[in-house]
């Protein structure tokens, strides 16, 4: 909270993960218990969180079952690819 009574905002900045060849590979999201609560999301009742993108936009809601955690490099013309339709957005 704020001096005044509000919800302060809080920001984070978190790094772009690369392959060894400079590929993004993503970027991890850190949620504190405050940050699920404000979210609406008991971190106490909840023990996996899906990550939902759809239409532009993320959102965080209370999941079902295990969480899924895949590691393995990009796969062929991944950075090629990305480029390309980053290339389409601007």
């Amino acid at each position: 909270m704020s001096e005044d009574g509000t919800e302060a905002e809080v920001v984070r900045s978190a790094r772009i993960t690369r392959h060894r060849d400079g590929t993004p590979l993503g970027c991890g999201i850190h949620l504190t218990g405050p940050d699920l609560l404000r979210l609406g999301i008991d971190p106490v009742e909840t023990d996996v969180v899906d990550v939902v993108i759809q239409e532009g936009e993320l959102r965080l809601v209370p999941g079902e079952g295990e969480p899924v955690i895949v590691e393995r490099a990009a796969p062929a013309n991944q950075k090629e690819r990305w480029q390309k339709a980053r290339s389409k957005s601007e």
